[in-house]
């Protein structure tokens, strides 16, 4: 997540930018080449995305072909701006933020929800004795644990909330895993080769 909120601002800023600049004559001048770092930029934010899928995920992604090599600053312009290989990245590189919000989201209800209801009874009475206040911007907010242990008053009803926290512990994994899959389809089809003979070879 913490990777793809800069990737994200980054390439849809510049591919706005250097697209919206590109439409008038005098745009041209500083769009082209802001498109254009934007792409070869894409490509290498690919290459590193690629490298915690492998270490972390497990799934080795080979790299695609290296960028098309043109005579002439034209040419090269040429080639940067139709690289179908720096698309697809830019195209990944957008696609990776919902994906990574909804793993933290995910993650997220481990810490939040699991272990400290699983525990519930354990730290319901200390919640009680140091008389903890939720602040008044989060009180719309009635499900997390301190409010609910506010609202408990016995210490027996503290153990009704013990198998949702364990629902919680064995959840969370398979949609950790869930989300991962998401990731990982993204990165194969976005980030790696295309062709047969690529995928083959």
């Amino acid at each position: 997540f913490l990777l793809a909120v800069p990737c994200f601002v980054f390439i849809v800023l510049g591919v706005i930018l250097g697209l919206g600049l590109s439409f008038s004559f005098a745009g041209m001048l500083a769009g082209v080449p802001l498109l254009l770092l934007a792409l070869l930029a894409a490509r290498r934010l690919g290459g590193v995305c690629r490298v915690p899928a492998a270490r972390l995920l497990g799934i080795p992604v080979a790299a695609p072909l290296p960028p098309l090599r043109r005579p002439g600053i034209v040419g090269w312009a040429r080639a940067g701006l139709t690289d179908p290989i720096a698309w697809r990245a830019c195209a990944y590189l957008v696609l990776k933020l919902p994906v990574a919000l909804a793993g933290v989201v995910v993650a997220g209800f481990l810490w939040v929800y699991g272990l400290p209801y699983l525990t519930f009874p354990l730290w319901w009475g200390a919640v009680h004795r140091a008389a903890i206040r939720i602040p008044s911007w989060l009180s719309w907010w009635t499900a997390d644990p301190v409010h609910v242990a506010q609202k408990v008053q016995a210490w027996p009803a503290t153990f009704a909330l013990v198998p949702v926290g364990a629902v919680v512990l064995l959840w969370t994994p398979k949609l950790v895993r869930a989300v991962n899959g998401w990731d990982a389809a993204l990165i194969a089809r976005l980030l790696g080769p295309t062709s047969l003979p690529q995928r083959v070879r």
